[in-house]
């Protein structure tokens, strides 16, 4: 089985899991009484719900609308980390600058300040790094205040403004480009993202689906019908036996699932005799005569409910019949296959076709801004077209 992204999800999810049930099963009364044992503990299953949760968001790549959306937002994490990086600088040499400027004074600094008779100045925004940062960090979201000592007022009020112009007005808006042009980009290449996507899982399961020796079993069905897959894994050893043993487990599941179909089948059934009876009843009053309405009325008042049960007893055996019908013709399944190989081939070809004119596209696109460029530096700013390409 390939190593793919989903594989991946599900290795961390599983390893993950694994711990936490082993972690979370064995603490004691007083691990979950001590607040910082309890909020470590709590950090390690909000970690374990977001990996989770990741598990989840990753089968909708597989989904087109979706996969487009998806893919772009990681798109425009992964293009957005050398920008918060210079960022992240930008604020930790911001957070230096203020609090060495403008904290206010520690406990024995003010002592030493009411014995000289002076008055402790200062904000105490800046008292500690970690707020600094907080500070300066509201200040990129238009959040500040020029409340400080008259002393400071001046300077106070000039870092401020150069600290918000620089991150709110010149570092904020780059990001905004930044995204711009991200989203502009993965909207003409998401349909190729998805589809790069959906190959990848779809090959993910055409490995197994191609195994003759019965071992594809352990992996095509979903949860919670995989648990079954127990009970064949002794046979995994031999493939002889392994093929015996999964021809059966198929066997086993298919009734498996349709036993609820069946459930299901007479259950619909049986919900819509009370309408098929009362419509009936409509019907024989509307249709007949005078002369022959007593009789046929009373007729379907009694033979009615039996007459409907037989149909339903004769439905539900055509229904089992269907589902015995499990060895078909082998001409009939390779006529359905050699359809299907052309259906497939058909819908691969169109996808192909979508790529090259997506790829084709971009390149045009390139080249006319290539040839802009070019005709930039000459001086000629005439409108580029396809027929210049």
């Amino acid at each position: 089985m390939p190593l793919d992204k989903w594989t991946i999800i599900d290795i961390i999810t599983c390893f993950f899991n694994i711990i936490c049930f082993n972690v979370i099963g064995s603490i004691t009364e007083e691990q979950i009484t001590d607040r910082s044992q309890k909020q470590v503990l709590d950090y390690y299953v909000i970690a374990v719900v977001i990996v989770g949760w990741m598990r989840f968001f990753a089968y909708f790549l597989i989904i087109q609308f979706i996969s487009k959306l998806l893919m772009t937002l990681i798109r425009m994490i992964t293009d957005t980390l050398s920008f918060l990086f210079i960022a992240v600088c930008y604020m930790l040499l911001a957070s230096t600058v203020f609090m060495m400027l403008f904290a206010s004074p520690t406990k024995a600094q003010r002592e030493a300040l009411e014995l000289k008779g002076e008055e402790s100045t200062g904000v105490s925004n800046y008292d500690s790094y970690f707020y600094a940062m907080r500070t300066v960090f509201d200040g990129m979201l238009a959040v500040y205040s020029y409340e400080i000592q008259e002393e400071y007022g001046i300077s106070y009020s000039i870092f401020t403004v150069t600290h918000v112009f620089i991150i709110n007005i010149f570092l904020l808006n780059y990001l905004v480009a930044i995204l711009s042009m991200v989203y502009n980009e993965m909207h003409e290449r998401g349909e190729f993202s998805f589809k790069s996507n959906k190959y990848m899982f779809i090959e993910k399961y055409k490995i197994a689906m191609e195994d003759k020796t019965g071992y594809a079993q352990l992996v095509i069905y979903p949860p919670p019908l995989n648990f079954f897959s127990l009970f064949i894994m002794p046979f995994t050893l031999s493939k002889g036996n392994m093929l015996r043993m999964s021809s059966g487990y198929q066997k086993f599941i298919y009734w498996v699932e349709n036993f609820f179909f069946s459930i299901a089948f007479l259950f619909y059934e049986f919900l819509f005799l009370p309408f098929i009876y009362l419509k009936v009843f409509y019907n024989v009053i509307k249709l007949s005569s005078w002369d022959n309405l007593m009789i046929v009325f009373f007729i379907w008042l009694i033979a009615g409910p039996f007459f409907l049960l037989f149909n339903i007893v004769v439905d539900f055996y055509n229904f089992m019949k269907i589902l015995c019908d499990m060895d078909e013709d082998e001409e009939m399944v390779k006529e359905r296959e050699r359809e299907d190989f052309k259906q497939d081939k058909i819908v691969i070809y169109n996808e192909m076709i979508d790529v090259m004119k997506g790829i084709r596209h971009i390149k045009i696109r390139h080249f006319m801004d290539e040839e802009r460029k070019r005709r930039r530096k000459k001086g000629i700013h005439d409108v580029v077209t396809l027929e210049d390409v």
